[in-house]
């Protein structure tokens, strides 16, 4: 039996456990949720870059104070609301090439187990 007569039988063997297997590959699907994620936040993001821009409280010492601090604390400076998106953003792709990145190294590690266990079981009903 060869690694993916065995993955086919393992899915097989699965099937019926719908907490065990989802349509595709669980790992990459994770992934595409957390660029998806990623997309929103970006979206956001942007929706933000006119905060500020317009003064709806007239031309008044308060007015210009309250268009001015709000411009601030949604879109300029590394503290703002905007920058806090970007980074969540940044992050979630990260997380996303980080699960792809484990799930190649689980894929050949998976590979070479059962390369090896099939080896040692030809091994060993030669030797009988």
């Amino acid at each position: 039996m060869d690694f993916d007569e065995m993955r086919e039988l393992a899915h097989e063997r699965i099937a019926g456990r719908r907490g065990m297997l989802l349509d595709g590959d669980p790992i990459e699907e994770l992934a595409r949720a957390h660029e998806r994620h990623a997309e929103r936040l970006d979206r956001a993001a942007d929706g933000l870059r006119e905060v500020g821009w317009k003064n709806a409280l007239g031309d008044t010492v308060e007015g210009r104070t309250v268009t001015t601090n709000y411009r601030a604390s949604a879109t300029a400076g590394p503290q703002s609301l905007r920058a806090a998106l970007i980074s969540q953003a940044d992050a979630s792709r990260a997380i996303a090439e980080g699960l792809r990145a484990v799930h190649t190294e689980l894929a050949d590690t998976e590979k070479v187990g059962y390369t090896q266990i099939y080896y040692a079981a030809q091994h060993s009903t030669q030797a009988n």
